[in-house]
């Protein structure tokens, strides 16, 4: 994740919808702005995704709680003569987020318990924070960003003939929301996009245009070849404007005639994205959250329950 995706910025503006031009580009390092955060908090959740194809990757251990999120090497598949080594997944999980945060189940901080969420977000402890909301079942919101290095094994090379999404979606969170109003550097990097809202349990990879729409099926007309040792860099954005979901990445290689699939997901877990609640000018609707949160000048920027 570059420099820039850690800057941070405070600012009275609403949250952009995540349709349009000027949304993609930026969306890019929204991540990188965990300073202020907002914690959505809802019901409704996507379960796990199911069993995993053969040829799927092992997962390392999550990383430590107190730790600092930082890209993650991945081993290559673990299936014996698999095509594809899978080397680095790295995770943006809130780009749209601007410091906000969606979980699937109310919560109603105590004083104490609100006054040490606003501790750790004094003292900048951006790791610490991070884990709280991930151990409250935290989900990305709108769009998720998953960049994957993978290396060609064969010697006679490897030619990818498809990137999907199998997903399992849901209504979107509405337990607790976390509300703040913070923004932050472009980044309006992307390679391939999969709608989560289109019907069905897959998601195949998009292309996306110069305005940052989605244009059709990626490999309906061409496939990435690699040769032993040659790498390749894709990222994969995950959006959805109407549901919660649960999914993993299938890559599928063709190589000396046989077909693999191999699986990214997050540390043998699936990744997680949730639409967000918006009133009809587009801005989040604190009213249709069972708990609410809100950090703004106001406030001095901590947290203060709304509702």
């Amino acid at each position: 994740m570059s420099s820039d995706e850690t800057a941070r910025k405070k600012s009275k503006g609403g949250v952009t919808r995540f349709l349009g031009k000027d949304w993609w580009q930026g969306i890019g390092s929204i991540a990188g702005v965990l300073s202020v955060p907002i914690a959505l908090l809802s019901g409704a959740s996507g379960s796990s995704t199911d069993a995993k194809p053969e040829s799927v990757q092992s997962s390392p251990p999550p990383a430590s709680a107190t730790s600092t999120p930082t890209p993650t090497p991945t081993p290559p598949p673990s299936s014996e003569g698999a095509p594809l080594a899978v080397t680095l997944v790295e995770v943006e999980p809130n780009l749209e987020g601007g410091g906000d945060y969606i979980l699937p189940k109310p919560v109603r901080l105590s004083t104490q318990e609100l006054n040490e969420l606003n501790r750790l977000e004094e003292k900048g402890e951006v790791g610490e924070v991070e884990s709280w909301f991930e151990e409250h079942g935290s989900a990305a919101i709108n769009v998720l960003r998953v960049k994957v290095v993978v290396e060609g094994t064969p010697e006679s090379g490897v030619r990818i003939t498809q990137v999907s999404a199998r997903k399992k979606c849901a209504p979107p969170y509405r337990g607790t929301l976390f509300h703040s109003l913070a923004g932050g550097a472009d980044d309006p990097v992307t390679r391939l996009g999969f709608d989560l809202d289109t019907p069905g349990g897959v998601s195949i990879a998009q292309k996306i245009t110069d305005e940052w729409d989605f244009a059709g099926p990626f490999f309906a007309e061409k496939t990435i070849s690699l040769k032993r040792g040659e790498d390749r860099v894709l990222y994969l954005y995950a959006r959805t404007n109407d549901h919660s979901c649960s999914f993993r990445f299938v890559i599928d290689a063709l190589a000396h005639g046989t077909q693999h699939e191999i699986v990214i997901d997050d540390h043998g877990r699936p990744f997680k994205v949730t639409a967000r609640l918006v009133d009809a000018a587009g801005n989040p609707d604190l009213s249709q959250y069972t708990v609410a949160y809100t950090s703004d000048e106001q406030s001095g920027y901590k947290w203060r329950r709304v509702h």
